[in-house]
């Protein structure tokens, strides 16, 4: 299945929200399927485009804020293409009004794809008339659109017969509990959390969430004097984060005293990586989660707390009581009220041997297997029933792979949104090569990444390194987040041991470096016995089929024709435009066996790249002014562009191309 998330929201930032979609989204890519999250440029730093652990994420720019709603006047332009490439589209409520109404009204009257929505909590922001008259436009906004939508999912019972919104959708409700995942920790990280933040003993009181006003946090700074007269030595753990939350400046300054009077009994963690918060969730007596209204509905962080050991005292709301009434790990209590929560807390820590159930007993109720086979079940039973489609239905245009199979994603449309039209046709061609050539065998190198966007449309997984000599490109690839290690270096002497890689690929790199021979060993020398090397070169033929060449040619000016064809390759830094044959012989000498090669692009492909390079003329410029090849987008010029290089994208040579893609292994040792 093509599966579409829509939340205003992604990583990295850190909500509840945002953990949900972000697990369901990885897990249902980690079981084959194709996943893309269409969300907010909250911060303008993040790049539009990349893929986080097998998942596609688009980032529409913001224009402004509405407290702590987005508005992306550029929200229609990249959600349309979206829906028609995806089988299934799953919102995300509560959501601002346009985009709670807008995407189901497209899947459902424009594109029809069907649509779920994922309710995750009434929305009640800070006291005042402008907040109230906002909460009172986000409801209406997601009543139409539960409208509109073909289900709705709840994540407990409990929640969805108290909720404002859920509660009139009975007919279209389905409950699905969140996905819940949990990192290991060890004895000796557990040892030393608690060496640093217990030194004397104390009993540490664990506090997982964002700093917000529904969180309850001046309701355990209350409590905690309180506790301290039953239990002198603990110590309360904030792990999250706690300064610039969006929304919540004002609350922050609010309890600015209290956390001063609290002092060193309340410490601040900031955000944890998974592992960091499996030790936290150990290493803690007690977990809290005072929240105080039905922003929240449940808690993801108190099951987290009971799968580590920990049990928990929540607040005894709608779905936010299940978890603790459903497993008997910990005591709920009234909302609002530090006196209950401190007895309950002081409770807990006394006798917390009564409270702790097995790991197993845990994952009984909730487990993240549970959570992602009935949403594909959802989503499966959806596709089908909705027009009738199988679970497998894609838009035009279509590509096809040799084997018959559909490609996984329109690679022009894709780069067209980014890129100048040369380079979209190229790219998008090597793209689907690469998709062609099947699985890459851990740990991969990308030999001359750039500034690693043909890694982020060409690979699903990140990439262990990438490698370039331009220490700016580099940059620009690990702002991209495809590489777990970017790295500053030369391909004619790799910082890498023998034997290392599983891959190496290099996409139109190796052509542009002189001394091929001592590239060719470096690369041999790295990659394991048995590792592939993937990369496309021009081939001989670059220069003649160019469309200065061509014309001029026809037009008898033959040594004009070469003239031109000299220039185009000076001018692209190429040293090596060789024959197959060539290559082949490099191959062969440095240990390699070719299993296949191919031309790519045609003849009249490869002229209408040359005559894109003039017409892109535009976004050279904004490439030299802004550093975005596109910085504003232009849907009525891609939709022109695509119109004419789509035939040249779906087209292969029958004959001789400019492009020449190798897959070769190295011979087992």
């Amino acid at each position: 299945m093509r599966v579409l998330f829509a939340l205003t929201y992604y990583r990295p930032h850190v909500s509840g929200l945002t953990i949900y979609v972000q697990r369901l989204a990885e897990a249902l890519a980690a079981r084959g399927h194709h996943v893309t999250v269409l969300t907010s440029r909250y911060n303008a730093t993040l790049p539009r485009y990349q893929v986080l652990n097998g998942v596609h994420v688009v980032r529409v720019p913001v224009a402004f804020w509405v407290s702590k709603g987005a508005i992306m006047p550029g929200y229609v332009r990249e959600a349309l293409p979206l829906l028609r490439e995806h089988d299934v589209v799953a919102i995300n409520l509560p959501n601002t009004p346009i985009e709670a109404m807008l995407l189901p009204f497209l899947a459902r009257f424009v594109v029809r794809r069907p649509i779920t929505a994922t309710y995750h909590c009434d929305v009640q922001l800070p006291d005042g008339l402008f907040n109230r008259l906002v909460d009172e436009a986000v409801f209406t906004s997601n009543l139409v659109a539960g409208l509109m939508v073909d289900r709705v999912v709840a994540y407990t019972d409990d929640y969805a017969n108290h909720s404002r919104f859920l509660r009139r959708f009975p007919h279209k409700r389905v409950v699905i509990p969140p996905p819940v995942v949990v990192a290991e920790t060890t004895p000796e990280a557990v040892a030393a959390f608690r060496q640093r933040h217990a030194p004397n003993g104390e009993k540490l009181i664990g506090f997982a969430a964002r700093f917000a006003t529904e969180k309850g946090v001046e309701y355990m700074l209350a409590a905690l004097p309180l506790i301290q007269a039953e239990i002198p030595h603990v110590r309360v753990l904030f792990a999250g984060e706690y300064q610039n939350v969006i929304g919540e400046e004002k609350y922050w300054q609010r309890l600015q005293p209290l956390l001063r009077q609290a002092g060193d009994r309340w410490r601040f963690l900031g955000v944890l990586d998974p592992a960091q918060m499996a030790t936290f969730y150990t290493a803690c007596d007690v977990t809290v989660l005072p929240s105080i209204n039905s922003t929240e509905s449940f808690g993801l962080v108190q099951v987290e707390s009971m799968l580590c050991g920990t049990p928990v005292v929540a607040s005894d709301l709608p779905g936010v009581r299940v978890p603790v009434q459903t497993t008997g790990m910990g005591r709920i209590v009234p909302p609002r009220n530090a006196e209950a929560l401190a007895e309950a807390v002081v409770d807990v820590i006394r006798r917390r041997a009564e409270y702790v159930r097995l790991r197993e007993e845990i994952e009984q109720f909730f487990s993240l297997q549970t959570t992602v086979e009935r949403y594909e079940e959802l989503f499966a039973r959806l596709i089908e029933e909705i027009g009738g489609r199988e679970a497998r239905s894609y838009p035009q245009p279509v590509s096809f792979l040799p084997d018959g199979r559909v490609s996984k994603r329109d690679y022009l449309r894709a780069h067209l949104r980014e890129v100048p039209p040369f380079r979209a046709l190229l790219r998008g061609i090597e793209c689907r090569l690469f998709e062609e050539a099947g699985d890459l065998e851990p740990p991969v190198l990308d030999l001359g990444c750039g500034d690693g966007h043909f890694a982020s449309m060409a690979f699903e997984e990140p990439v262990l390194v990438g490698l370039d000599p331009q220490e700016e490109l580099v940059r620009e690839a690990q702002q991209r987040g495809v590489y777990r290690y970017p790295l500053v270096g030369s391909a004619t002497s790799l910082p890498f041991p023998d034997n290392f890689f599983g891959a190496v690929v290099a996409n139109c790199v190796v052509e542009h470096i002189p001394d091929i021979e001592a590239v060719l060993r470096e690369v041999a020398r790295v990659l394991r016995p048995g590792g592939r090397f993937l990369f496309g070169v021009p081939s001989h033929r670059f220069a003649d089929m160019l469309l200065g060449s061509t014309l001029l040619r026809r037009l008898g000016f033959e040594g004009l024709a070469r003239a031109y064809g000299d220039w185009f390759n000076r001018h692209s830094l190429h040293y090596h435009t060789d024959p197959p044959e060539t290559w082949l012989e490099r191959l062969e000498r440095y240990g390699f066996v070719v299993e296949e090669w191919t031309y790519y692009m045609t003849p009249a492909g490869h002229r209408a790249f040359d005559l894109a390079h003039y017409l892109s003329l535009p976004r050279l410029v904004s490439r030299k002014l802004t550093g975005k090849w596109v910085a504003f987008p232009n849907p009525l010029t891609n939709w022109l562009f695509e119109r004419w290089l789509r035939p040249h994208y779906e087209a292969r040579p029958t004959g001789e191309g400019p492009y020449i893609f190798f897959q070769a292994r190295k011979r087992p040792a």
